[in-house]
């Protein structure tokens, strides 16, 4: 009986007017983000389902098809958030050392800024003295 149901499917194909149907335009053009998505997207172009008896498809097969895609999305899902907390950690770290980078750059100049006013009230003092001498 699957070798008649094979048959029947290959002939319903064959009818003009009933090819299979195409991805739209967004999916069929869209890149993969990952591996996991890749697959979901060479699925969505590859799936078929089981005709019925009397016209349509069968219910069973469909529901099966939804599972298999939902467990798609569900994997593509794992691997983008995967992907997305990485980044979000090497962001993290590049601004730590970023941070961590302008802390020491203030230090120097606050310890250049301190040498700089202490050379000043020097100067001034040296020149007050100076003015009390005239």
């Amino acid at each position: 009986m699957a070798m008649k149901n094979k048959q029947k499917d290959r002939q319903i194909k064959r009818r003009p007017g009933r090819e299979a149907a195409s991805l739209p335009e967004g999916i069929s053009e869209m890149e993969p983000q990952n591996a996991e998505h890749e697959k979901m997207l060479e699925w969505l172009k590859t799936v078929k389902f089981k005709r019925a008896m009397v016209g349509g498809v069968d219910e069973a097969d469909v529901w099966k098809k939804l599972d298999e895609l939902n467990s798609l999305y569900e994997a593509a899902l794992i691997a983008e958030r995967a992907r997305h907390d990485l980044q979000l950690e090497e962001y993290a770290e590049a601004a730590s050392e970023k941070v961590e980078k302008y802390r020491r750059t203030l230090k120097t100049v606050k310890a250049e800024y301190e040498k700089l006013a202490a050379r000043l009230r020097q100067l001034q003092r040296s020149e007050g003295r100076h003015n009390d001498q005239e």
